[in-house]
């Protein structure tokens, strides 16, 4: 059965801001996870079949469930978002003549007007593409990756996605050969990065993109999930989240340097639970995320305008403190030695 249905707020291009319908499917399970651990602040495996693959029957049957739901209500939505808690083009998760089907029954909906998707980018193919594209007639299809930085080094090791941005170059011009809308995902504060080094890579991601041309760039802000890399590196106070000022200063320099791509800051909450999340402090947490919701529409950072508060200048002062190591993998080396160090009197380190 479909795990849940959410509602997302949406930037759109017609003129107005809608709300779109997730549907995350109980899936087979990331194989990405299974075969090589998956990325490191990722818990969605927690959320799957673990690894045993769900029926063609009952993948469709958890889209017909939910398209015939009057509480669901999908003849409110223009936008509906299909995800497997995985890569939906990787056939080993789910069948690719499955996607096919649940497109012709999602397409049978006069009021959708465009369908998102996400997958990996080495999974990303022509055939399918077109595929899709072609039962779509009309609707619009939105390819939603997981890009996390545009530093290979980070990216590879920090996250563990195993594809170079010459890859990413190729995948992103195939689909705007076929008028298919590419969204990347930005991760803010990959593992063992400082609250510094998490503010630079994220604005030199922004940078990178921008040359794209893409509609809109989904900005993750980092949560602590179990059974995850992460997770056992903020056990031991190796890691921490970033302050929601890091996002109002990464806001900052994007509309400093001119950068016009629009972004979707993303909610903190999906499929798994958290165990914390990118925010401040009580005194203004509440205020951070009003402004957060408010740039999302207005795409200014005038939306954070009159936000004061003193974990402000302790924030401050941390980065004043932070020094950029020398050697980056040297800095990577060390704090994974210190986990597994640790994980030798805590085993539950090992799980994580």
């Amino acid at each position: 059965m479909v795990k849940f249905s959410e509602l997302r707020f949406e930037m759109s291009e017609w003129g107005e801001y809608v709300d779109r319908l997730v549907l995350f499917l109980r899936g087979t399970g990331c194989t990405w996870a299974k075969d090589n651990g998956g990325c490191t602040f990722c818990g969605f495996w927690n959320a799957t079949n673990f690894g045993e693959k769900v029926s063609n029957q009952d993948y469709l049957h958890q889209v017909s469930q939910v398209l015939s739901d009057p509480q669901v209500g999908v003849e409110n939505y223009h936008i509906i978002s299909l995800y497997n808690d995985g890569s939906l083009f990787e056939e080993r998760e789910i069948d690719f003549d499955v996607v096919l089907r649940a497109f012709m029954m999602l397409a049978q909906q006069p009021s959708i007007q465009r369908i998102v998707i996400e997958t990996k980018v080495i999974d990303i193919d022509e055939e399918k593409v077109i595929a899709l594209t072609e039962v779509l007639g009309d609707i619009e299809l939105e390819i939603a990756v997981g890009f996390e930085s545009s530093n290979d080094i980070i990216r590879d090791i920090c996250v563990n996605k195993n594809f170079s941005r010459e890859l990413f170059e190729e995948k992103a011009d195939l689909l705007q050969r076929h008028k298919v809308r590419l969204i990347p995902l930005i991760m803010l504060k990959p593992p063992f990065l400082t609250e510094k080094m998490a503010i630079e890579d994220a604005v030199d991601s922004l940078v990178y993109l921008e040359s794209f041309n893409l509609p809109r760039i989904d900005f993750e802000l980092a949560t602590i999930e179990e059974y995850t890399l992460m997770h056992g590196l903020w056990k031991l106070g190796l890691y921490t989240p970033p302050r929601l000022w890091s996002l109002h200063e990464v806001l900052h320099r994007r509309e400093t340097l001119g950068l016009t791509t629009q972004m979707y800051i993303s909610p903190p909450h999906y499929s798994v639970e958290a165990l914390a999340y990118t925010e401040n402090c009580p005194a203004c947490n509440q205020q951070m995320k009003e402004a957060v919701h408010s740039f999302n529409r207005s795409q200014t950072v005038k939306d954070f305008q009159g936000i004061t508060c003193g974990c402000r200048e302790e924030w401050q002062q941390n980065l004043h403190a932070e020094t950029r190591p020398a050697d980056f993998l040297s800095h990577i080396t060390a704090t994974f030695q210190k986990l597994l160090i640790n994980a030798e009197t805590d085993k539950s380190l090992l799980a994580a």
